[in-house]
């Protein structure tokens, strides 16, 4: 798994009729690399499962559940031979940058995990794939006041 610092997708949210609504969110993306020269990544998966806020080490609890693939509607996804496939680590208003989400598949909001700033988190995501060991990569999540002082980078 991969992650670029400097990645980020600006987007606005669409109301129920899929009109733009005007209130823009930042996603930011790490990417399930396949390495293989030709064993397709089938049934990948991806997970959140550590997270702390740093400055006094709490662990915030978590549920095990799939997290959503950049662009794509299912939990599960094909990663191809030599390639990367983006997932949403999570994402945040403009106009409310504080405050970090988690796109999970789930009806229950039991389920979706929801990290509250200004502070660093500590986050571990891990993909699982048939016929593929699990990849895990650890990040560190800045949030601030402002939307340029949310940062995303390897740990």
């Amino acid at each position: 798994m991969e992650r670029d610092p400097d990645q980020f997708a600006d987007a606005d949210t669409l109301d129920q009729r899929g009109q733009a609504a005007g209130r823009w969110r930042r996603f930011f993306h790490a990417g399930v690399v396949n390495r293989h020269r030709s064993l397709v990544a089938a049934h990948t998966y991806v997970y959140l499962d550590h997270l702390v806020r740093v400055h006094d080490s709490v662990e915030i609890p978590t549920r095990t559940i799939e997290l959503k693939w950049a662009g794509y509607v299912f939990p599960n996804a094909v990663v191809r031979p030599g390639t990367t496939r983006l997932f949403d680590c999570c994402w945040l208003w403009h106009d409310s940058p504080s405050k970090a989400y988690f796109n999970a598949f789930a009806d229950s909001t039991d389920y979706m995990t929801v990290v509250e700033g200004p502070g660093v988190f500590h986050l571990r995501f891990t993909a699982l794939a048939d016929r593929f060991d699990a990849q895990s990569l650890d990040l560190v999540l800045t949030l601030g006041m402002r939307l340029d002082e949310a940062r995303l980078v390897p740990a």
